[in-house]
């Protein structure tokens, strides 16, 4: 009876471990303008610090704000587009310097 009683602790415990192994946020970075992703091993989770550009109008914008899902559900979502700070999409080497300045500092941070 005793033995059974350990067996059972131990395969609970080996369970619990597995599981608090497979929810450990991994950091992930994205080459998308400095997007900053967490999620665990296993697709539990996900949460995504978005700093991402987005072309509208032929003016690049930054796509900024934190997204949160669980399972694949959306739970939280504070995503906007910063319009008060365009770049023109053209391709003068000014602009570019611009952008990939930009995403060098969002990176570095």
């Amino acid at each position: 009876m005793k033995s059974q009683r350990r067996k059972f602790l131990i395969i609970i415990l080996v369970i619990i471990a597995f599981a608090a192994f497979m929810l450990i946020p991994r950091k992930r970075y994205l080459k998308d303008g400095g997007t900053i992703r967490y999620e665990s091993l296993w697709p539990f989770y996900c949460v995504e610090h978005r700093h991402r550009i987005h072309v509208e109008n032929d003016c690049l914008y930054f796509e900024t704000g934190t997204l949160v899902t669980v399972l694949g559900t959306e739970v939280y979502n504070d995503l906007h587009v910063d319009y008060d700070n365009p770049m023109p999409a053209g391709s003068s080497p000014e602009d570019m310097d611009r952008v990939e300045n930009a995403i060098e500092f969002s990176i570095s941070e």
